[in-house]
């Protein structure tokens, strides 16, 4: 479960209400200061060195991208696309080249376990991440190789969670056995 930041109280992220918790912010540096304020109000949320000890949800960084592409500068690119429609979005949003988003984005994911990339355009910003910047994150070792068929859960480490219905089935299960012995 994807939760946007400030939806659930801490005492819901504490019963494990998410998996995940997105973070967004104005501008990408107030992003980067929400993620390390998020991260160290999780910390002390939680009990270290408790049994079964769990981290707390998974930080998701949110990010807008407009990227220098086919020979066309971002600014440029945001400008024409504006003029058509004032694109409005309460997430931070990247403004520039390649190689700065990456520096943005291994900065980021220092904190956060992932950053969810919302493409201005998809076939050119998708183009330029997809040839540019996530094979750079992945020869840093900021990004890991992903496997086609793992889950989102997975791609995260997160563990399976246990399923309501099988605990309740083994309850039915339990106390039918119980009742057959009287």
């Amino acid at each position: 479960v994807l939760a946007p930041a400030g939806l659930l109280t801490a005492e819901a992220l504490a019963a494990g209400a998410a998996d995940a918790r997105l973070v967004s912010a104005p501008t990408p540096e107030l992003l980067a200061a929400e993620l390390r304020d998020t991260a160290a109000a999780l910390a002390r949320d939680t009990t270290p060195g408790a049994a079964g000890h769990d981290p707390g949800p998974a930080l998701i960084a949110e990010l807008d991208v407009v990227l220098d592409a086919r020979g066309e500068p971002a600014a440029s690119r945001l400008a024409a696309l504006e003029s058509h429609a004032i694109w409005q979005s309460p997430r931070a949003r990247f403004v520039g080249s390649a190689a700065d988003l990456t520096e943005l984005l291994a900065e980021l994911l220092t904190v956060a376990a992932g950053v969810r990339l919302h493409p201005a355009v998809l076939n050119v910003d998708l183009e330029e991440l997809a040839q540019l910047v996530l094979p750079e994150l992945r020869r840093r070792g900021r990004l890991a190789d992903t496997t086609p068929d793992a889950t989102f859960r997975e791609q995260l480490g997160l563990s399976r969670p246990v399923s309501r219905y099988a605990a309740a089935g083994a309850a039915v299960v339990h106390s039918a056995a119980a009742t057959a012995g009287n």
